[in-house]
């Protein structure tokens, strides 16, 4: 539940083998990949961020940037799930696996937006049924301010949420909706 931004390095660097948690994240304006797996082989755990404008320049353009990198000859472990983040901006893909093969057919990778990045959506990694190429639409992105427009709401995961009795679907991203009769995930 961090704003990670304008780091001279990676927003977030995992070198680690095992659970890698990153939930609910403003990750945006890192000089180097916004989340960027280099050693071991993670159980990788990312939910509900959004990963926006990880650049190597001064503003939103192409470069060698990734919004999550996972690095040469490292493989994620089949349990990793990816859900309802925002991967946008960013100076290459928005999610790259730098070595083909070794996924597992039980990573779940959905409900996940990728929008404007330079390069592709997604390198070496399967795309999920629900994943979405929409505008996030933020509010004020430059001041800081990610609330998502109206073409996101609501395509997260379905579920059923403590807040109510019946079935709803979160927003995608890092910034829910606080409105009534609709579960807030993350502050």
């Amino acid at each position: 539940h961090c704003n990670i931004h304008h780091n001279t390095g990676a927003g977030l660097l995992s070198v680690a083998t095992g659970f890698t948690y990153v939930l609910g994240n403003l990750i945006h304006h890192n000089s180097s990949q916004g989340v960027s797996f280099t050693g071991g082989h993670p159980i990788i755990v990312l939910i509900n961020n959004t990963i926006d404008c990880n650049i190597s320049a001064a503003s939103c353009g192409s470069s060698a940037v990734d919004g999550v990198n996972i690095a040469s000859g490292l493989t994620p472990f089949p349990h990793s799930v990816i859900l309802n983040n925002i991967f946008s901006n960013n100076g290459r893909d928005g999610f790259r696996k730098v070595t083909a093969g070794g996924i597992s057919p039980v990573l779940l990778m959905n409900y996940n937006d990728y929008f404007g990045n330079v390069g592709t959506s997604q390198t070496n990694m399967v795309a999920g049924a629900n994943d979405k190429a929409l505008n996030p639409g933020y509010a004020n992105a430059v001041s800081g301010d990610y609330s998502i427009g109206t073409n996101l709401q609501a395509l997260g995961i379905p579920g059923l949420f403590p807040a109510g009795l019946t079935t709803g679907y979160t927003d995608m991203g890092a910034v829910q909706r606080q409105s009534e009769n609709f579960f807030h995930v993350f502050p």
